[in-house]
């Protein structure tokens, strides 16, 4: 897999980058959004929990909702404007 992969989502484009390259011992937040300037607007929240898996493995653009995937198993939808989890669906 190539990092970072990008993702437009309407009048934005996110990136997830390899959260290998982060440390291990604390959350990776390792989605971040720019506007069309390449001007950086955010970093994704983290969700919490065991921090060495606190990470984004996937994201994806449904039905208008960005949805990045945690390594903890949750279908995290993220808010566009800021960064932060609406919600969390565990999917295992």
């Amino acid at each position: 897999m190539e990092f970072p992969i990008v993702l437009p989502h309407n009048n934005i484009v996110i990136k997830l980058f390899n959260w290998m390259d982060y440390p291990s011992w604390k959350a990776a937040r390792n989605v971040e959004a720019y506007d069309k300037e390449g001007n950086k607007l955010w970093t994704i929240e983290s969700l919490g929990g065991i921090s060495s898996t606190d990470c984004y493995t996937n994201i994806s653009s449904k039905n208008g909702e960005i949805h990045a995937f945690n390594f903890q198993c949750y279908d995290c939808i993220i808010d566009e404007n800021n960064g932060k989890v609406i919600s969390s669906t565990f999917t295992k």
